[in-house]
């Protein structure tokens, strides 16, 4: 079974870390954010290729609506943006 691509907006609004060269990524998800695990987007590299990000695992959660989430890791707080909206 081929995993199912979501658009998405990965916005971090607060760390205690420099790690991200850009504040913002736009990409592909294939799951939304889970409690415990760690969280991957992957979109256009800054310069070339392809670029990954992925957090530590994710310590709470919060739905905000069909296409929005607040998440928190170990050193840092997220946006999630969805291109469309889920059941």
């Amino acid at each position: 079974m081929e995993k199912v691509m979501l658009k998405a907006k990965l916005i971090q609004i607060k760390s205690s870390h420099n790690n991200l060269r850009t504040k913002e990524v736009e990409g592909e998800i294939d799951k939304l954010p889970t409690i415990g695990e760690s969280f991957l987007i992957c979109g256009a590299g800054i310069e070339f290729g392809t670029r990954y990000v992925m957090t530590t695992p994710v310590q709470s959660l919060e739905k905000i609506d069909n296409k929005t989430f607040n998440f928190k890791t170990e050193n840092s707080e997220y946006t999630l943006m969805l291109e469309k909206a889920i059941n």
